[in-house]
């Protein structure tokens, strides 16, 4: 049985929906047009945030765009002392943990994950949920949730050029962003609800008692 979640925080729409990005964004110092890729993870070794952090560096001539990394954990001091950390400047902002993620994944353009391994990743379903495009390493559990160039795009955990250039691409080309967009919003409203999961719930428990 898959996941389920109260989505409906992440349904909202304009004018609410760039009310909340606008408001974000001028909390957090990120220029209103500045595109922005955003990272949500525990900053354990897992996520492997040290990836994210390369990957913004491989797009160090895009002096446009912003990275946004928000949660903590223990690796928090060691990244942000980091050589790549370092290297990208006011580039980068460190949120912390948030509790208003709904609002995190509309001020964003493109919310990446760079995990070593995943099981169901619920910051994905929540930025497909919300609307925002997705982009991750191909590991575990997530192309459950993301269809390689249907709902977001997928690349091999060590090819971090390839990573690079899908946020690119996601960043440049509206067209694709807008209709991986729309289908990442579909299918996470589809697959990963708290009624589909109450009903599938209630189809076991009904299926076991018969058997019984």
């Amino acid at each position: 049985i898959r996941l389920g979640f109260d989505l409906s925080p992440f349904l909202l729409e304009d004018p609410e929906r760039s009310k909340r990005r606008a408001s974000l964004r001028s909390e957090l110092g990120i220029p209103a047009d500045a595109p922005l890729v955003t990272l949500i993870a525990r900053l354990v070794p897992i996520k492997r945030v040290d990836r994210f952090l390369r990957v913004a560096v491989r797009m160090a001539d895009r002096a446009d765009v912003r990275f946004l990394i928000v949660g903590d954990g223990e690796l928090g001091e060691a990244l942000l002392a980091s050589e790549e950390a370092r290297a990208l400047g006011e580039r980068l902002t460190w949120a912390g943990f948030r509790r208003d993620i709904p609002d995190v994944c509309f001020a964003s353009d493109v919310v990446a994950l760079t995990s070593e391994n995943e099981g169901t990743p619920v910051s994905l379903i929540e930025a497909l949920a919300a609307g925002t495009p997705v982009v991750s390493t191909n590991v575990g559990g997530v192309a459950s949730v993301v269809r390689d160039g249907q709902t977001g795009l997928l690349a091999a955990a060590d090819d971090e050029q390839d990573l690079a250039e899908a946020i690119a691409r996601l960043l440049d080309d509206t067209q694709v962003a807008g209709r991986l967009s729309a289908e990442g919003r579909r299918h996470a409203q589809g697959t990963f609800t708290q009624e589909r999961l109450v009903d599938d719930l209630d189809g076991l428990y009904r299926r076991l008692l018969a058997d019984r």
